[in-house]
C-alpha cells in the first residue's frame, strides 16, 4: 500500500495502483488507515452519471473504504464538470464516505477541487509536464564524477547520501516540482555503490510509503544509463510491501538499462527464491549502520 500526503504524490501513485496511466477516466482510490488500499476506474461518463457513480460507491462501501480520493481525468472535449463534481460530492456525502482529496486533470494540468490556496492550486491548474530528460541530462553532465583515486572521494559520497535525504524532503513538499539539479545529483551519485546502498538502507518502514512513488517517478524520468539504480530501489521496496508484480517489472527495467547490474540480478534470484519481506528488513537493520559509519565516520575514513 502507498501513503499519499499531497496531490503531487497522489498523481504519481494512481498510475502505480492502476498499472497504467488513466485517460478519460474517473478513478476512486479507497483509503484505509491513511493508506491507499485499492483503486477503481471507469470511463468518464457522458450519460447515466448518477447510476455509474453509485456502482463505484457501492463497491467502495463493500470494501469498507474509510475515505476516498478522487481523480477526474477529464476528456479534452469536456469544457467544464462542475455539475459532475457536485453530484459526486453529494452521493459520497449521502453514503457518509469522506473525500480526502479530489483532483481534476485536464489538458496536461491538474487542480484540487478542495484546495482554496490559489498559490498551491491556481484556477488554471498546475502543469503535469515531467522534468524533460534532455534538460536533466544536461544537468547530469555538470555533476562532478567521483574520482576514487583521490584522498577525499568520500566527501562526494557523503554529498550523494545527503542528496537522497534532501530528495525525499523536497518530493514531500513539491512532488514532480523537485529541483532538476537535485535530481541530477542523486542520479549521478546513485552510480556509487555506497550511496546506492545508503538509499536502500535509509528506507525504514515509516517512510517506505513515500519512497515508493518517489523512486517510481525518478525511474520514469531518468535518462538511459541512470535508470538501473532507482528502478532497483523501487523494486526492492515494492517486493517488501507485497507488490511482487511491480517488483519484477522494475527489475526488468533495471536490467534493460544495465544487463550486468549486480544488485538487480541478485534481487531477481532472491525474489525467485521467495525471500520473506522480513529478511530484507533484517538485512537493512544490520547493514545500514555499517554503511552510515563508512560514509560519515571520519575517524574510520582517515585510518
Amino acid at each position: 500500500m502507498t501513503t499519499m500526503t499531497n496531490p503531487h504524490e497522489l498523481l504519481t501513485t494512481v498510475p502505480y495502483l492502476m498499472g497504467s496511466h488513466p485517460e478519460d477516466s474517473i478513478v476512486f482510490v479507497a483509503i484505509k488507515d491513511g493508506q491507499a488500499s485499492f483503486a477503481m476506474r471507469m470511463d468518464y461518463p457522458r450519460e447515466f452519471i448518477t447510476e455509474k457513480l453509485t456502482l463505484l460507491i457501492d463497491h467502495l462501501q463493500k470494501e469498507c473504504g474509510e475515505e476516498v480520493v478522487i481523480v477526474f481525468y477529464k476528456p479534452d472535449d469536456v469544457e467544464q464538470c462542475a455539475d459532475f463534481v457536485s453530484i459526486t460530492q453529494r452521493l459520497l456525502s449521502e453514503a457518509r464516505i469522506p473525500i480526502a482529496e479530489f483532483i481534476i486533470v485536464s489538458k496536461g494540468r491538474w487542480r484540487s477541487v478542495l484546495c482554496t490556496d490559489l498559490d498551491c492550486c491556481p484556477p488554471k491548474g498546475t502543469s503535469l509536464t515531467p522534468a524533460p530528460k534532455k534538460e536533466l541530462l544536461a544537468r547530469i553532465g555538470r555533476i562532478e564524477e567521483i574520482d576514487y583515486s583521490t584522498a577525499d572521494f568520500h566527501k562526494l559520497q557523503q554529498s550523494g547520501a545527503l542528496a537522497v535525504n534532501d530528495l525525499l524532503v523536497e518530493y514531500r513538499e513539491k512532488g514532480s516540482g523537485v529541483s532538476l539539479n537535485l535530481i541530477a545529483l542523486v542520479l549521478v551519485r546513485l552510480l556509487d555503490l555506497q550511496v546506492r546502498d545508503y538509499a536502500l538502507g535509509v528506507a525504514s518502514e515509516s517512510i517506505q510509503g513515500e519512497m515508493l512513488p518517489m523512486w517510481r517517478w525518478i525511474t520514469s524520468i531518468a535518462p538511459k544509463g541512470f535508470i538501473a539504480p532507482p528502478a532497483t530501489l523501487f523494486a526492492e521496496l515494492a517486493y517488501e510491501n507485497g507488490d511482487r508484480t511491480s517488483a519484477m517489472r522494475f527489475l526488468e527495467k533495471a536490467l534493460a538499462d544495465d544487463p550486468e547490474y549486480q544488485l538487480a540480478k541478485l534481487l531477481r534470484r532472491t525474489f525467485a527464491a521467495g525471500w520473506l519481506p522480513e529478511n530484507f528488513r533484517a538485512m537493512r537493520a544490520e547493514l545500514h549502520p555499517k554503511i552510515c559509519a563508512t560514509l560519515f565516520d571520519t575517524h574510520t575514513q582517515d585510518e
